[in-house]
């Protein structure tokens, strides 16, 4: 009996663990921060902890781009990492944020 119940917590640890692998990586990491600057291809964004990223637009909705502006505060779910920097998947303003003056 004992044996039964430490295989089958042994087997939902792994599923749950399984589960929370998957959820990242449908998602994908997110950049937080303020975008300093915008190009055709790119966003140069201050992280929240003071680095300056430069997240290829490239993947990103052109819906979700065209509202935005220098000094808006934004959440960037990254679709993959490159040498020059992150890919961006989509990109959101921060609820509640309001550009800077």
């Amino acid at each position: 009996m004992r044996t039964t119940v430490i295989a089958l917590t042994a087997l939902l640890l792994m599923a749950a663990s399984l589960a929370v692998t998957w959820a990242q990586t449908v998602s994908g990491p997110e950049l937080r921060g303020r975008i300093e600057q915008m190009t055709d291809s790119e966003l140069v964004v201050r992280g929240e902890d003071g680095r300056l990223h430069f997240v290829d637009t490239a993947a990103m909705p052109s819906a979700e781009l065209g509202v935005l502006t220098p000094g808006d505060e934004v959440a960037i779910t990254i679709k993959d990492e490159t040498a020059r920097g992150p890919i961006g998947r989509s990109v959101h303003r921060k609820p509640g944020a309001s550009p800077r003056p």
